[in-house]
C-alpha cells in the first residue's frame, strides 16, 4: 500500500522511473534499518492512517504525504534545535483533531528528550 501511494504521489511530479524508484528505495530502507523499531513501515502506514481522517481539511495534501514518507530521514539532522522550536510553539498541532488527541504526548516526550 504505502510503495503505491508514493509511487503514485511522485509521479505528479516526474515521469522519470529511475528516479521514482530509487527514491522509493530511499524510503523503504530508511524504514526497515534492522534497528528501526518504532518508527518503521507500520508507524508510517498508521500515520496514514490517522491523516486520511483529516484529508478534507488538508489545503495540500501532497506536501502532508511528503512530509509523511520524509518526516523521520530529514529530522536527525539537528534535532535538538527542532525539539526546542516545537517546545516554543503555542500549538505543536495546528488543527483541534491532532492537538486534542497528541500534543500533551508529544510535549513530554520532548522534554523527555531534551532532558528538560
Amino acid at each position: 500500500m504505502l510503495q503505491a501511494l508514493f509511487v503514485d504521489l511522485v509521479r505528479q511530479y516526474t515521469s522519470d522511473e529511475g528516479l521514482i524508484q530509487s527514491l522509493w528505495s530511499e524510503v523503504y530502507h530508511f524504514y526497515t534499518f534492522r534497528k528501526r523499531f518504532y518508527h518503521n513501515l507500520t508507524h508510517l502506514e498508521k500515520l496514514y492512517g490517522e491523516l486520511t481522517a483529516v484529508q478534507t481539511q488538508v489545503e495540500d495534501w501532497n506536501t502532508v504525504l511528503f512530509a509523511l514518507f520524509y518526516h523521520d530521514l530529514l529530522y536527525r539532522p539537528g534535532r535538538q534545535k527542532v525539539l526546542r522550536h516545537f517546545l516554543a510553539m503555542d500549538r505543536i498541532y495546528k488543527t483541534d483533531f491532532f492537538f486534542e488527541r497528541y500534543e500533551g504526548q508529544a510535549r513530554e516526550n520532548m522534554r523527555r528528550e531534551l532532558g528538560v
